[in-house]
């Protein structure tokens, strides 16, 4: 393997690594929430005649709600940008999702192994 490869898989390696503690998963998610909000801002207040700052606001309300969309004039780069936004709110709330189930899955297996500390007395376990 060349050099780049190897680059490649190691840094593959290490967000894997990264992404596995819960921590981290949390601190990815928030990251990647303020980029779609600031990006989505910009592209959006570059389609249409809102602010940055209003775009972002509205940029938010499409990442969260995708009604919201329904509000935007039918033609127009304005539709396009908050339908992008609007798909990246599904898929980034769809993350949220699997990493929800992801540690209940891990709390439901530490119970089933009975690992747990017992805080009750007086009784046989």
């Amino acid at each position: 393997t060349t050099y780049t490869e190897r680059l490649l898989i190691r840094a593959m390696y290490k967000f894997d690594e990264i992404i596995a503690e819960r921590k981290w998963q949390i601190i990815t998610l928030m990251v990647v929430l303020v980029l779609q909000i600031v990006f989505g801002g910009i592209f959006y207040s570059a389609a249409s005649q809102e602010t940055v700052l209003e775009s972002m606001w509205l940029c938010w309300t499409y990442l969260t709600d995708p009604g919201t969309m329904a509000s935007v004039p039918p033609d127009g780069p304005e539709r396009f940008v908050a339908s992008v936004v609007t798909v990246c709110g599904i898929f980034f709330f769809a993350f949220i999702l699997g990493f929800v189930v992801d540690g209940v899955l891990n709390k439901m297996s530490d119970l089933k192994k009975g690992t747990s500390m017992v805080v009750e007395s007086g009784h046989t376990v």
